[in-house]
């Protein structure tokens, strides 16, 4: 669940509309035209979304009017989906409930069911408006590395959105067993660029990427979830060159996943937001424990000592990060020997590069060669397979093998990412 509260008013989803008119609109829009029946009050039921309905609704050529014409053509599926009580996990504005699908052949087939709970700071029109959006985005990112999205449900005035269930919970339960294996944090950390890939690719960023978003399935493939804060920043068939920036006027997701120029600039582009998080991520996979609890020099000393090793770096004129290694001591959990191998350091730190514009980009650390000689379980077909794609047959379950016996091996997948980097070890960056 997102930590930060959502804003009418943030540079995010939750304002992209931007139009006082077209909020009035929606605030007459608040429920789909047909309402369950009180025999059937007590189940989910899904809402037809038009398939043609696309992300423009989440983005700023939302305030043409066809976009209400639809929203007024929704009507209710004959698809059901009970829950039998069980809650996974609640936050500050959803909880997470498992639920099966009535009516199917397949009855003990479980999903999950994110239930939203009105939020007295938004008004009603508002709220709904928020999580139709959430639902449009996540339903247009088809990847086997984002969870699989199903229906958009009402269950009286509660609206929720379901999802296929990840039986192995979030990265952290994965992380408390103790059980995972180095090979097994690489396997899961190419994942995680995999699916962040994809969504930049189609021009979606997340902005609130933490170990509790990522999900696993019982044969270990990592799923990004939680759109909530997601934004969509370019339009292409507008202008395919213009990369929508978002405001820090109201900052959105999780404090320590989020860059320092969040708090410092007006604007910030989210897909360097979402590259620091997977960043940060891959620390805490192989270190377990939190860089930062604010990335401010000033109000976190943790970040001000990684903020004065960067600098110390960027004075040497070393032609490469690993070449610095061997004459300067990074703190504890920024070390090369905290890391599977010195260009697994290296990549995560041009991860994480002080100087946003300077920051790796997402496919350059798909691309690079220490990424790409990971051995992966994940399904590939990145663009075209759905989330229920087999993975490998040679799939491993992410865990050190009980009697200490080596890694089972598996298939190497490479992928082909749109931008080709150079040897991303040894790029040099002089000072400004």
């Amino acid at each position: 669940m997102s930590s930060t509260a959502p804003s009418s008013t943030s540079s995010s989803i939750y304002h992209s509309v931007g139009s006082s008119e077209l909020d009035d609109r929606l605030g007459k829009l608040i429920m789909p035209c047909s309402k369950p029946t009180p025999s059937q009050s007590s189940d989910y039921q899904a809402v037809e979304v038009p398939d043609d309905f696309g992300t423009s609704l989440t983005s700023e050529a939302s305030v043409s009017m066809y976009v209400l014409e639809e929203m007024k053509a929704y009507i209710m599926k004959e698809a059901f989906y009970s829950s039998k009580g069980e809650v996974l996990g609640r936050g500050a504005y959803a909880q997470v409930r498992v639920v099966y699908k009535r009516n199917s052949k397949d009855r003990t087939s479980r999903y999950v069911a994110k239930e939203f709970f009105e939020r007295e700071e938004a008004p009603y029109d508002v709220f709904m408006r928020d999580i139709r959006k959430e639902f449009i985005v996540a339903r247009h990112a088809c990847h086997p590395n984002v969870v699989k999205t199903v229906d958009l449900c009402i269950k009286e005035r509660q609206c929720s959105i379901v999802m296929e269930y990840c039986s192995q919970g979030d990265l952290l339960d994965v992380l408390s067993t103790g059980r995972l294996s180095t090979t097994g944090k690489l396997c899961l950390f190419k994942q995680l660029l995999r699916g962040v890939s994809y969504l930049h690719n189609h021009d979606i960023a997340h902005r609130d990427l933490k170990p509790e978003n990522l999900l696993l399935t019982e044969k270990g493939v990592l799923k990004i979830t939680d759109f909530g804060f997601a934004v969509v920043f370019r339009n292409p068939k507008i202008d395919p060159d213009r990369v929508r920036q978002c405001s820090n006027k109201n900052i959105c997701g999780t404090e320590p996943y989020l860059p320092h120029e969040v708090w410092y600039s007006r604007y910030y582009d989210p897909r360097r937001l979402d590259v620091w998080a997977c960043a940060l991520i891959g620390r805490y996979l192989f270190n377990h424990s939190m860089a930062w609890e604010v990335a401010d020099s000033e109000k976190d000393m943790h970040f001000q000592r990684f903020v004065l090793d960067w600098a110390g770096f960027r004075k040497s004129r070393c032609v490469s990060l690993i070449d610095w290694a061997d004459i300067h001591e990074w703190q504890p959990g920024f070390r090369p020997a905290d890391y599977p191998s010195p260009e697994i350091w290296s990549l995560i730190l041009l991860m994480l590069h002080i100087y946003p514009d300077k920051r790796l980009t997402i496919d350059e650390a798909l691309d690079s060669p220490c990424i790409q000689a990971i051995d992966c379980c994940s399904p590939t077909g990145l663009e075209t397979a759905s989330t229920n794609s087999p993975s490998p047959p040679d799939t491993h379950h992410h865990c050190q093998d009980p009697q200490g016996l080596s890694p089972p091996q598996h298939s190497s997948n490479t992928d082909s990412s749109t931008t080709k980097s150079s040897d991303i070890n040894r790029r040099v960056y002089s000072s400004e």
